[in-house]
């Protein structure tokens, strides 16, 4: 090779590589510009000195010694090593160390050519980092991922693995299918197949033969010239299994709920039978006109109480239908002025009692959004309450006020006022504060109920009490247009009138003697028909076939045959298909007495018996049945 070849190399490659010398020792004994312009380093700096002055600390002992090893052994070591410049600044070259001989063979030192690949270590440190990062979250969030070529797994998440509780030789190259229940295979194949990429819901094999409830969801992505398939499958086991629990719940509420309801209805018929009896001869005592003074007193006496027991058993059962979710409220546009005098005349006997001035609002055309029946009883409670916990010749004011959307209707009393501290009580069940030491009747639980029912009529209930000074009960209601309104005629107590009709003949049907009687002593003091009594069913039904009465009255609680088989083989005779059929019955829930109307029962009485519905409920029918 001539001179200036060498020169021309020599230039080459000094502008390409960073190269140094160093003799046996390692102290440098050549660099060349480009060692220097990298580094940092002035060229006498470096000369003399060993190439631990630009150690980045990156390499262990391990790396030097492995390198010293090499090139003193006569090889060649290749690698890449970390330096550090003059700046404190790292950089990366890849390196080439190799030893020189002098002519006799001996080692002359060492010669290192370089390559600066700094940008792509850090080029490669970012993609590490990336893919790291990439990893991590693959193999961290809740999905397992599992990628597939034509149906053949070739990679999967470290959690995919987990889900399906194998190793990732297990899986790798094995079809995908196999790892999903026989069940849902063909839905499974029709989805890839469309290349469906919505989630649904699957069910998974583990490698161990279990199975898993989970939700699907994959999409084709194309990679390079192949058409890939990335899935990834979430484990609902435990959302299913509290969907189960909550379903679970849902199932013993329910039956809680019916057991309550079996309890209610059995309770209030065992209540209202034997009660039958004492209302029913008290409400005939009181008509009797052979009763002298003090007998008409007692009787009297004996209605206010069974009254008074009648009301704890409805607010009792009120309460309960409240509780489990068995109160239905039909929602209506109502106009306060005619609830507020039906209020007015029933309780005329209780002001009249108690000397109490009862102060009404004038007649206006407000109305509320409302169940009339419901708002009634509320208003009741609250205006008997103020009565009844009055001063001696108090006064009791009724009075609407509009604000907003709603209506509050307020009842003010000029009794004793209720304490600061025990206001929080008063619409606890049972909570009387402390009254039940009085000579004052209550249940303690008409409150708790009337707040329950004006918050499920979308209202609220509240009270302001001074202590010497009274209280004021207030309900708000959302307001109604009073257009919308259908007038109802209040429905008032009245006596009960002997009326001369021709003897006719009623059938009764129970099997309970008391009840008999009961009713054959109303009819026969009250009108003049001729009642026949059945104390079986099947004695019943055979005097209906022969008597072919006017009227039946049936009870529903019977042996062997209940009231509405009864009704059946009545219904089924020709000769006595259009006989009106009243049930009279202890039954008094309300899905009873919609059970009893649906079935074809002209009318649905319960017991205890109120006698001027009863007689008025007999009359109405009974005239039906002689134009038949």
């Amino acid at each position: 090779m001539q001179h200036w070849q060498r020169d021309a190399l020599h230039e080459a490659a000094d502008r390409h590589a960073i190269i140094s010398m160093t003799d046996v020792t390692g102290r440098i004994t050549y660099v060349n510009d480009k060692f220097c312009t990298l580094s940092g380093y002035r060229r006498e700096e470096l000369l003399g000195a060993t190439h631990g002055l630009i150690k980045s600390g990156r390499h262990s002992r391990e790396f030097y010694a492995d390198l010293w090893r090499t090139i003193t052994g006569g090889g060649t070591w290749h690698g890449e090593v970390c330096n550090r410049k003059k700046t404190g600044d790292i950089y990366w070259v890849s390196a080439t160390i190799m030893p020189m001989t002098d002519e006799a063979g001996n080692p002359a030192g060492y010669v290192s050519i370089r390559t600066d690949i700094t940008l792509f270590k850090r080029t490669q440190e970012k993609l590490q980092e990336s893919t790291q990062r990439y990893k991590f979250f693959i193999d961290n969030v809740e999905e397992g991922i599992v990628v597939c070529d034509r149906g053949i797994i070739v990679d999967a998440s470290e959690r995919w693995f987990e889900l399906f509780r194998c190793r990732r030789e297990d899986a790798i190259g094995q079809p995908v299918m196999s790892f999903t229940a026989d069940r849902v295979v063909p839905m499974a194949l029709q989805l890839i197949e469309s290349k469906w990429a919505e989630p649904y819901e699957s069910v998974m094999l583990r490698h161990d033969g279990t199975t898993f409830p989970a939700i699907v969801r994959g999409r084709n992505q194309m990679v390079g010239e192949r058409e890939l398939r990335l899935t990834t499958v979430l484990d609902i086991s435990r959302q299913k299994e509290n969907e189960q629990a909550v379903q679970a719940s849902k199932l013993e509420a329910e039956r809680a709920n019916q057991a309550k309801t079996e309890f209610l209805s059995s309770m209030s018929h065992e209540l209202r039978t034997p009660l039958n009896a004492i209302f029913g001869f008290a409400q005939l005592l009181e008509f009797d006109e052979s009763l002298d003074r003090d007998q008409q007193d007692s009787a009297q006496e004996i209605l206010k109480a069974a009254g008074h027991l009648l009301g704890l058993i409805n607010e009792v059962l009120d309460l309960a239908k409240i509780e489990s979710g068995h109160m239905t409220l039909s929602i209506e546009t109502v106009l306060l002025a005619p609830v507020f005098d039906e209020c007015e005349q029933l309780l005329r006997p209780l002001v009249s009692e108690r000397k109490i001035s009862l102060h009404m609002p004038a007649a206006s055309t407000a109305a509320v959004w409302a169940d009339r029946v419901r708002l009634k009883q509320v208003l009741l409670n609250l205006l008997s309450n103020a009565i009844k916990y009055n001063r001696p010749q108090g006064e009791v004011r009724l009075t609407v006020e509009a604000g907003g959307g709603h209506f509050r209707i307020a009842v003010a009393d000029t009794g004793n006022g209720i304490a600061p501290e025990d206001l929080a009580r008063l619409f606890q069940p049972f909570n009387r504060l402390d009254a039940e030491h009085s000579k004052i009747e209550g249940t303690g639980i008409g409150l708790v109920i009337s707040r329950r029912l004006v918050e499920a009529m979308d209202g609220a209930i509240g009270v302001d009490s001074t202590l010497g000074q009274g209280s004021r009960f207030w309900i708000d209601l959302p307001r109604a247009d009073p257009a919308m309104a259908t007038l109802q005629l209040p429905e008032l107590p009245r006596k009960i009138k002997r009326e001369a009709y021709g003897q006719e003949h009623v059938l009764y049907i129970d099997d309970n003697p008391v009840n008999l009687k009961l009713v054959t002593q109303m009819l026969g003091k009250l009108r003049n028909i001729l009642l026949v009594t059945a104390h079986t069913p099947e004695l019943g039904i055979e005097l209906a076939q022969s008597r072919e009465p006017c009227l039946i009255l049936l009870d529903i609680n019977m042996p062997r045959m209940d009231g509405y088989e009864v009704l059946q083989v009545l219904k089924a005779d020709l000769k006595l298909r259009h006989v009106p059929v009243i049930a009279v019955s202890a039954n008094a829930m309300p899905k009873d007495i919609e059970r009893g109307i649906a079935a074809g029962f002209a009318d649905y009485l319960t017991k205890p018996i109120d006698v001027g519905r009863f007689l008025e409920s007999i009359d109405r029918h009974r005239l039906k049945g002689e134009r038949s």
